[in-house]
């Protein structure tokens, strides 16, 4: 049965990546909520521009694009190559910048839109030591793909977000077959869900937010007269993640960060 918070009826879905079992998993949950979806394989941007046109050629509408691109395992960086980069920057980013680009003003033109991001906590929250090194750094990459999103697009009522999928039992990666990662996406698709820009771990039943925090730090009373031994000295404070804000766009941040400024600097 289809409750009220998690409602899709008449919302028209893309559903789109390189591994079928999550791809399917994902758009099994999305049709069961009320969503029209279709399952495309959007690697190229010609195949991305396909599918959003197409979809909307038949549905009239595209409220909901997922997208569940995984590039493919790797060595550590120094063993990495430039065509194991390439191809998982080709797989994760550009796959996911093509969709987005094709997607966006047919969002736009409706003021209503939402964009979810299948990704991985790796470039962002952690890093792999010794292997996967081009994963985590296409992961980072599309992390800071999805912020340029939402400064972006916030204005024309199109959220954007990502689920983090997060390894358990000691596992490198997160398994395809995790359910928490399939319900998180669900509910970041619906109307219900009014956050953009922003990042959630998700996996062995547990959902959390991710965020990039900064500390108050030290701030010196006479910026002309910074020195090494003024930075030794105040060290601990700019460690320290005391008095921060985690923020949510460019705008509160300068706001912060002038906040602090003013306040000591006479």
């Amino acid at each position: 049965m289809t409750s009220i918070d998690s409602d899709l009826t008449g919302h028209v879905a893309i559903v789109s990546g390189r591994e079928p079992e999550r791809v399917g998993r994902i758009a099994d949950q999305l049709r069961q909520r009320g969503a029209t979806v279709e399952v495309v394989a959007a690697a190229t941007r010609a195949e991305a521009e396909a599918a959003v046109s197409r979809c909307v050629a038949q549905h009239s509408r595209l409220d909901i694009v997922v997208n569940a691109g995984w590039p493919r395992p790797g060595p550590g960086l120094l063993a990495t190559t430039d065509d194991e980069l390439l191809a998982a920057w080709r797989d994760v980013v550009a796959t996911a910048f093509h969709l987005a680009q094709a997607a966006i003003p047919q969002m736009v033109s409706r003021g209503y839109g939402r964009i979810v991001e299948i990704a991985d906590a790796a470039g962002l929250l952690y890093a792999h030591d010794g292997e996967l090194a081009a994963h985590d750094m296409t992961m980072g990459a599309l992390t800071a793909m999805m912020r340029t999103i939402a400064a972006e697009a916030k204005a024309d009522g199109v959220a954007t977000n990502a689920v983090l999928a997060v390894p358990v039992d000691g596992a490198a990666v997160a398994p395809v077959e995790d359910s928490t990662v399939v319900a998180a996406a669900t509910w970041l698709a619906g109307p219900r869900c009014d956050v953009s820009g922003r990042f959630f771990a998700a996996g062995g039943a547990r959902l959390a937010e991710v965020f990039t925090w900064a500390g108050h730090g030290y701030q010196s009373p006479d910026p002309s007269t910074l020195s090494i031994e003024e930075v030794r000295d105040n060290w601990a404070a700019a460690l320290s993640p005391a008095d921060g804000i985690a923020p949510v766009d460019q705008v509160e941040y300068n706001g912060f960060r002038t906040s602090v400024y003013r306040a000591t600097v006479t």
